[in-house]
């Protein structure tokens, strides 16, 4: 705010000199624009707010580095005015009186039209081009006086402040009260009576450094009175430009494609970010603000656009036009072939844009197709605008080997060609029976050694042996029925499928492979499975990965659908199929397992089957499913030996509980798993009982290639060695280098088994390889026969040589008639005097080699009411007066007394009935001491176990 000038001689001279120094020092000067994007501000509060005579005007000084000029003159004074003041041609303070938020306005005087104008120098020093000033004002008014609105606007000149004439005009703003009832004096500095703007003054080729600017708000003398308009708050900010350019070319994209960063072809100049939009959202949509991703083929513009700020102007739009091919057909294997037709079928998923898409088709004897059409040698043919994922060839040759394939084309652009097939025209090699695979072969139709790209499905048992007189055999699509077994020592060239069909009963196709067999670069391997809905749930694996994107219903392009386990029997819509995995990992943690409840069987969330791990498959219907690989990840299943990772998990404090895995062979042929010992035992599903069948490390049993069993891990390598790949499946052999009984509980429909093994040097622990766990029965009509290993189920229980006995559990889920019987598998028998069942709920005793045990059961459940003796030579006979369980071994010249519950009183006699010896209070397992060879009587008392008078012989 300025004081009031004294005018006295004194205060003249200094004025005069402050005059001059003020026209040296501001007349040329400018205001200072020294950064990019820091506005410089007038808001005119150093006006003055309250003289009544007005205050002195110097251009340059009063306000510095401002200009007036009123019509014709530039004023020397400016006046206080808070809207009642009508004088024209004047410059004016607008304000409140003695309030010092000002504003600066003119009431132009002269002529209608004549203008005055205020104006601001402004000086480039950022050493920059400045390319844009934005300008931020305000139009305040203080009075209506017309019906009338009135405007200030808004000019520019470059490089000059003469205000004589207006410049460039970029922005108007009006009185925002305007009416007939006129002579109202208003507020300016209420929101009400005043209006804002923001004005962009684009420069063109830019401000220079060191080059001016001036800013120049004008207004015009108008019909009747002024509406009194000043000019308030202004903020100037410079800006420089920011550009878009092209870092490099988007290359051609195919549908199928990731997705592109954006920012890897477009760059800025400045640092603000770059935003994209997409010309053809059918072909390319933008995500993630800078991901182009690619929804269908076809052409697009990529628009890149940048925004501005305070310190840079918007950028001019660039753009890149991007062409995105449709993605290469994947043809499958020719159908319907006869001797003069066939159907080639092809899938393609092209997005948003697949149902304008077309294919182009060629076929042509020749191998090399490109090179047949080159050169116009008749054999090649184009089939353009097919609409269809498929298309039948007609009037071929027969016998005669045609290669084919199809591109897909839209909007102009094509696909690369898909993967060439061949399919020779003619009827399928068929085998009705066992032969060989050469001239004199056991065909249903006449052929010639080498049916070259023809389709052979092998129903028997076929060798192709290795002939001189042949290279190798070329077949399009080779299928191995659930009958059939290819034992192959040719070379085998396979260039559309492999397909082994497994029926609804497990038997599956299989293929050994001795010498050579090779997929073509297209062929696939199929896995046919048919599914019974009766028969629940299936134990499968598969010797490669599968995903779930290339399963599909049998002999069809249609995918088929994976279901939650979990929703078995409720999923809507119903899916082909479920799937559980086993978790050998939880089973560890948790020390918990069940069978039959499924407790460890978990869902296959991501949906892939991983090599060589089992699963458990169903399905709500019967079906037949395709599960699909490509050739060029059939891993090892023509190898000669293999080797499989398995999980270890050791955390549980009982090792019945650690590193339990599912899992399948590598192999397309059966493998015997003797041959692996090094992770027996195995358990094999049997569906008859709904349990499971162990098999020792001694043991043969051929797994079925794609059958899955469970195993405890002993390392993480499982090995598969060439001597253990087979046709045909063994019989089951034991190793006869210990003793050991297999205690057989069965009822008039189903049969169980329990197996002991004495061994020298074996624990009396749970030993993963030495021991097997029990898996029990969901079926209630089986039952169930089992030993313990510290109250842990055991299928197959090794103990030490000199155990004598043990007891034997049993469950039932039917009241009914059941035997006992005993296979005896020893490397000695005849060390074996007896093996004695004793039935502890009705006291009698049976020697199983003698004869079996038939009772009644009458309960249901779990039942402990069986204990087996084993007694090695030296007794020659048992005879108690009472049914009990007190019996004698004899070794060394002790007898060992068992099955006492309770102490007894022991008197030892000889033949002649003369007692030699007497003990009292004699405990279960003590010895007594017989001093001489012969015969002995023992006669004992106990009041738990009753009298008995035992016979016995030491020799």
């Amino acid at each position: 705010m300025k004081s009031t000038f004294v005018y006295n001689m004194k205060r003249k001279v200094l004025f005069i000199s402050v005059f001059i120094f003020c026209i040296a020092e501001y007349n040329f000067s400018q205001t200072i624009i020294s950064s990019i994007g820091n506005p410089i501000l007038q808001d005119f509060n150093a006006l003055e707010s309250s003289s009544s005579s007005g205050a002195e005007w110097i251009d340059g000084t009063t306000l510095p580095v401002w200009y007036a000029y009123l019509t014709t003159v530039t004023p020397s004074m400016y006046y206080v005015n808070d809207g009642s003041a009508v004088t024209t041609g004047r410059l004016y303070s607008y304000g409140s009186t003695g309030d010092s938020d000002r504003g600066l306005g003119i009431i132009p005087g002269g002529n209608t039209g004549d203008y005055s104008y205020i104006g601001w120098r402004l000086k480039n020093n950022t050493g920059k081009t400045i390319m844009q000033l934005k300008v931020a004002w305000t139009c305040e008014q203080w009075k209506v006086t017309t019906s009338s609105q009135q405007y200030i606007r808004l000019y520019y000149k470059l490089n000059s402040y003469d205000l004589s004439s207006s410049g460039t005009q970029v922005a108007v703003l009006g009185s925002p009260k305007y009416s007939a009832s006129a002579g109202a004096v208003l507020n300016g500095n209420l929101s009400e009576n005043r209006v804002s703007t923001t004005t962009a003054i684009s420069l063109g080729s830019g401000l220079q450094n060191g080059s001016e600017i001036t800013l120049i708000w004008g207004a015009p003398k108008q019909p009747g009175a002024s509406q009194q308009l000043a000019i308030d708050d202004i903020a100037v900010t410079a800006q420089v430009n920011q550009t878009i350019g092209v870092l490099q070319n988007i290359p051609v994209l195919t549908y199928g494609d990731g997705q592109i960063n954006l920012n890897d072809y477009f760059k800025s100049s400045g640092d603000l970010p770059l935003t994209y939009s997409s010309g053809n959202t059918s072909v390319a949509k933008i995500v993630n603000d800078s991901m182009m991703s690619i929804v269908g083929p076809g052409s697009v513009t990529i628009y890149a656009n940048q925004s501005g700020n305070e310190y840079y102007t918007a950028a001019n739009q660039n753009s890149q036009t991007v062409s995105v091919n449709p993605a290469v057909p994947e043809m499958d294997a020719a159908s319907n072939i006869t001797q003069t037709a066939f159907d080639a079928t092809w899938f393609i998923d092209n997005g948003l844009n697949n149902s304008s898409t077309t294919y182009i088709f060629q076929y042509s004897t020749n191998p090399d197709i490109q090179a047949a059409i080159d050169d116009d040698d008749g054999t090649a043919f184009t089939v353009s605008d097919i609409a269809d994922e498929s298309y039948s060839l007609t009037g071929l040759a027969h016998n005669t080997l045609y290669h084919y394939r199809v591109f897909a084309t839209t909007t102009g652009l094509y696909s690369d060609y898909s993967t060439s097939l061949a399919v020779t025209t003619g009827d399928n090699y068929v085998s009705i029976h066992d032969g060989d695979w050469d001239a004199d072969s056991n065909w249903d139709i006449a052929y010639s050694p080498n049916p070259y790209g023809n389709n052979v499905i092998i129903n028997s048992t076929i060798t192709a042996s290795d002939l001189p007189a042949r290279d190798s055999i070329v077949v399009n699509e080779l299928l191995v029925s659930p009958t059939g077994k290819l034992e192959n020592y040719e070379i085998i060239n396979v260039t559309g499928a492999l397909i082994i069909e497994s029926d609804a009963a497990g038997k599956t196709g299989q293929i050994l492979n001795m010498n050579e067999i090779h997929l073509g670069p297209a062929a696939k391997i199929i896995f046919r499975k048919k599914f019974s809905a009766s028969y629940g749930w299936y134990f499968i694996g598969f010797p490669y990965e599968v995903t779930e994107n290339n399963i599909y219903l049998g002999s069809t392009s249609v995918p088929a659908t994976w279901g939650d386990p979990t929703k078995y029997g409720t999923d809507s819509p119903k899916k082909t199929f479920y799937v559980y995995e086993y978790d050998g990992e939880k089973r560890d943690r948790t020390g918990l397992m069940n069978a039959s409840a499924g407790l460890n069987w978990i869902d296959d969330s991501d949906h892939i089957f991983d090599a060589t791990k089992g699963y458990s498959i169903a399905t709500l219907n019967d079906t037949t499913i395709d599960f699909v690989i490509n050739a060029s990840r059939k891993e090892s299943i023509f190898e000669s030996s293999a080797t499989s990772t398995v999980g270890l998990f050791e955390t549980n404090g009982c090792n019945c509980h650690q590193s339990w895995n599912l899992v399948t062979i590598p192999f397309v042929s059966s493998y015997d798993l003797k041959n692996s010992p090094n992770q027996a035992p195995y358990y094999i599903y049997n569906r008859s009982t709904n349990g499971y069948d162990v098999y020792m490390s001694d043991e043969s049993y051929v797994v079925s290639p794609y059958q899955s069993f469970f195993l405890q891990a002993q390392s993480t390598s499982f090995n598969f060695v060439n001597a253990g790949r087979v046709m045909k499946a063994k019989a089951v052999s034991k190793w006869n280098a210990f003793d050991e009984f297999s205690i057989l509980f069965s009822n008039s429909s189903y049969s169980d088994i329990t197996r002991i093994r004495l061994e020298d040097g074996a624990s009396k622990q749970y030993i993963i390889g030495e021991d097997a766990a029990k898996f029990l029965s969901s079926n209630e009509s089986v039952p169930q026969i089992y030993s313990g290993i510290n109250g842990f189920p055991a299928a197959v229980n090794t103990l030490p040589a000199n155990t004598d006995s043990l007891d034997l559990s049993t469950k039932v889920g039917k009241a009914g008639e059941y035997t006992i019987t005993l296979e005896l598998n020893s490397g000695n028998p005849n060390s074996y005097q007896s093996v004695i069942l004793i039935d502890k709920v009705t006291g009698k005793r049976v020697d199983l080699l003698k004869d079996s045990y038939t009772f009644t059961e009458n309960t249901t459940g779990t039942s402990s009411r069986f204990r087996v003796v084993f007694v090695s030579g030296g007794v020659s006979s048992v005879e108690t007066n009472r049914a009990n369980n007190i019996y004698v071994t004899v070794s060394n010249g002790k007898a060992v007394v068992k099955g006492l519950t309770d102490v007894a009183d022991v008197s030892v006699s000889d033949v002649t009935g003369k007692q030699i010896n007497q003990y009292r209070h004699l405990s279960n397992g003590e010895s007594i001491d017989l001093p001489f060879k012969g015969i002995y009587i023992l006669n004992f008392k106990s009041v738990a176990d009753g009298d008995a008078v035992v016979k016995v012989i030491n020799n």
